[in-house]
């Protein structure tokens, strides 16, 4: 059912905003700068720079679920690398350009990713080499891993489950 997906969809994207904006006003800045890091705090919120490059990178459910996966296992694998203020935006670029690539058939130029997330090439390439680094370059998510994600952003971004 296409509504039954659309609802889906959406409850998983204001998931996965809901999700990096607790993260960043929960946690303290690192010791450590890391090329994910702003000079400053961005003044878009997370949920409108989310569904901005949502819609600019045409990307699946799975991929916004596949880039929450990919944020959590290098805060999981590296102390140093924290959700903030700071961070938030740069991590769902990388993230999401690297989940549109490696999950969607139909990904776009890095210049137009780029363009989106309103960085250079040059820093979304460095990003995007930075966290494939940080991840081993190991994308490959299991279903379980894959369907808890999508059922926890399901959950944040308000989806209900049906007949309940």
């Amino acid at each position: 059912d296409v509504a039954l997906a659309d609802e889906c969809d959406e409850a998983v994207a204001k998931g996965l905003a809901a999700t990096l904006e607790h993260l960043a006003l929960s946690s303290a800045e690192p010791p450590r700068s890391t090329p994910f890091h702003s000079c400053w705090a961005p003044t878009e919120p997370i949920a409108e720079y989310a569904a901005l490059l949502r819609l600019e990178f045409r990307c699946s459910c799975e991929c916004l679920v596949l880039a929450m996966i990919y944020i959590d296992r290098v805060m999981k694998r590296h102390g140093h690398i924290v959700v903030s203020p700071l961070t938030c935006h740069r991590l769902l670029a990388a993230s999401l350009t690297i989940a549109a690539k490696f999950q969607d058939d139909d990904c776009l130029e890095n210049g137009h990713y780029a363009e989106a997330c309103g960085v250079s090439l040059s820093e979304l390439n460095e990003l995007e080499r930075t966290l494939l680094g940080l991840l081993g370059y190991r994308l490959a998510v299991q279903p379980t891993e894959f369907e808890l994600y999508r059922r926890i952003l399901f959950r944040a971004g308000g989806g209900r489950a049906r007949g309940k």
